[in-house]
């Protein structure tokens, strides 16, 4: 065994060691305007009921001070207090739409909402809603850290290869794992259960390794987990039969959609991805999320840009 191929092998033992003991029982949400009626929010608040969690919903609030920074020179006094007055009260009415917003989703699935944890033999769900003033990628990357889950979604609309902040600081400032779902301009039901039947997209990177261990407490539910294999840039990295023996070991039984010798077209490995899923039924894709640096600017990877352009199903991703 090589190098490669050992330290992609350490890296599954070690995340599945982790794997086994971790639970969902923290779930952060960013809560964004009101237009998006945060499918996102119900989906997570589904996964509250159903894993026994807290959902903290977090409102980024816009600072007024951050208005005047805008602002051409020549600007006096009064003009300034009242662009900053302005910029308070719109803050204070997102705030209060994305709060009702929050606290209907709450009602809609008899959700207790408290911000203090619940004794050890209480799994009942719960939820918070927190609205903070500050930049949404900072207090993202701040909380996510501390939090077993994030979930998120993003419009069909925005084609550009930087994800919006919000879910750029959530894959890549956090190192925990992102659930995004359906954007939704897709017919998609937020409350319906996620996971039944997986696939994972594996090359053997360590961006895949994480996605795997991050996705045990869904994969141990899963009536079908399927693995495709579709080569890449690790080729001694563990394969499609190494990773079906260790979920194995973890009660997991897994089929081969795509064995190491039918590997799918480099040329179109997203559009092939994709197909395989839908051929499969799956509801929900597992995946490393691989990113270029440029101009210290985060540009996500070709493969991982057309899976969030294109999936119609959610995706559990990890960097």
């Amino acid at each position: 065994m090589g190098l490669s191929a050992l330290h992609s092998a350490n890296i599954i033992v070690g995340a599945w060691q982790l794997g086994d003991s971790l639970m969902i029982k923290k779930i952060l949400v960013p809560m964004g305007g009101v237009s998006e009626r945060s499918r996102h929010l119900e989906a997570a608040l589904g996964l509250a009921v159903r894993f026994g969690a807290h959902v903290d919903a977090l409102h980024a609030a816009l600072d007024p001070r951050d208005s005047v920074a805008y602002l051409g020179d020549g600007m006096t006094g009064t003009m300034i207090s009242q662009v900053m007055a302005a910029a308070e009260k719109e803050s204070q009415e997102r705030a209060i739409q994305a709060q009702e917003v929050f606290r209907e989703s709450c009602e809609k699935l008899n959700i207790a909402v408290t911000g203090n944890p619940m004794p050890n033999t209480d799994v009942k769900p719960s939820a918070s809603f927190d609205s903070i003033a500050g930049h949404q990628d900072v207090l993202i990357a701040h909380h996510g850290r501390l939090s077993d889950l994030i979930v998120g979604s993003r419009s069909v609309t925005d084609t550009t290869p930087v994800l919006p902040v919000a879910l750029e600081a959530a894959i890549m400032e956090t190192g925990r794992p992102v659930l995004v779902v359906p954007p939704v301009e897709i017919a998609w039901d937020a409350l319906a259960s996620i996971g039944k039947k997986i696939a994972i997209a594996w090359a053997g990177s360590p961006e895949a390794s994480r996605a795997v261990a991050f996705s045990i407490p869904f994969l141990h539910e899963a009536e079908q987990v399927s693995i495709i294999f579709y080569g890449g840039e690790h080729g001694e990295g563990a394969g499609a039969s190494e990773l079906q023996e260790y979920l194995a070991w973890h009660g997991i039984a897994a089929s081969v959609a795509v064995e190491e010798g039918q590997s799918l077209e480099k040329a179109s490995i997203g559009a092939s991805l994709l197909k395989r899923a839908e051929k499969l039924d799956i509801d929900l894709l597992v995946m490393g999320a691989f990113t270029h640096s440029r101009l210290r600017q985060i540009i996500f990877g070709g493969l991982t840009r057309h899976i969030l352009e294109n999936a119609q199903i959610p995706l559990l991703l990890a960097h």
